[in-house]
């Protein structure tokens, strides 16, 4: 859910941002906070233990959202270099 729904609204147009420190901080949390919801807690032996960040990140088996942001920055930066020169952005 994360993955199909979340995620593309979060990183619309994300090839275009600036991305600075405190940004990727936030989407950070945002990530963590959002798949701590989906996943949730887990049992072991009769007790609820919270998970943590790598244990998240181990369960979700995608790039974090930052390295995400930043693939999409590579590969808009690429279509530019591909576009012909008289043509308006």
């Amino acid at each position: 859910m994360y993955k199909i729904l979340i995620r593309p609204v979060l990183t619309y147009s994300s090839g275009k941002w600036p991305l600075s420190k405190t940004n990727e901080r936030r989407l950070s949390l945002f990530e963590r906070k959002m798949l701590r919801c989906i996943f949730g807690a887990k049992q072991e032996n009769e007790t609820w233990l919270k998970r943590h960040n790598y244990k998240l990140h181990e369960a979700f088996n995608e790039p974090s959202i930052v390295k995400y942001i930043k693939v999409n920055r590579l590969a808009w930066a690429g279509h530019l270099m591909r576009m012909n020169n008289d043509r308006i952005l």
